[in-house]
């Protein structure tokens, strides 16, 4: 009996320095209230308000960020409250590759998770990033950008996939094909 004791306050010793260095690094998000029809953020501990109730929507944080609505825009903001995103966008996807694909008026552009801007906002449509890069579109023709905002493949498709394996499906008026992360077709007509 002694000897099971014994085992289990080793093993006790063992396993609590871990939780406790576990519960440590537990990051603690703000959470959204409500007041009237808008919203605002407050410290999930202490209640203490980190935002005023000024958006019309609010989203949970999420990768230290939280998505927000205020005069019918969107944009992104820290647990503190600071904007990452500008609340000046239509709309304001998720985060792929640390890239976030953005809509304004009509026109698609990126954005990086400091909030600084990769590309102009130039595309008619776009994609979210999927193994470094992204499928735009430009005068109804597609292609591909890297996380610089770098065209890797021109916008000569009429049609594509997003990559996957290193490939994506392309078409042209006459045929359908695979290119490679340079633009390189791989995989003849089909």
């Amino acid at each position: 009996m002694k000897h099971y004791i014994r085992f289990w306050l080793v093993g006790l010793a063992l396993i609590l320095p871990a939780l406790s260095a576990y519960a440590q690094q537990e990051v603690v998000y703000p959470v959204p209230y409500q007041k009237g029809k808008l919203f605002g953020y407050k410290d999930s501990i202490s209640g203490k308000q980190i935002t005023s109730a000024k958006y019309e929507s609010v989203n949970k944080f999420e990768s230290k960020m939280a998505l927000v609505k205020m005069n019918k825009k969107y944009g992104l903001i820290d647990p503190t409250g600071r904007p990452i995103v500008s609340i000046r966008y239509d709309e304001v996807y998720t985060f792929k590759e640390n890239i976030v694909r953005v809509k304004l008026d009509k026109k698609y552009g990126y954005i990086d998770s400091k909030g600084i801007k990769v590309t102009t906002m130039k595309f008619d449509d776009a994609h979210d990033f999927q193994e470094g890069l992204a499928a735009v579109c430009v005068n109804k023709k597609w292609g591909f950008i890297d996380s610089k905002g770098k065209q890797i493949v021109p916008c000569i498709y009429i049609e594509v996939s997003d990559f996957y394996s290193g490939l994506a499906a392309v078409s042209t008026d006459d045929e359908d094909f695979a290119v490679n992360t340079k633009g390189e077709r791989v995989i003849p007509k089909y």
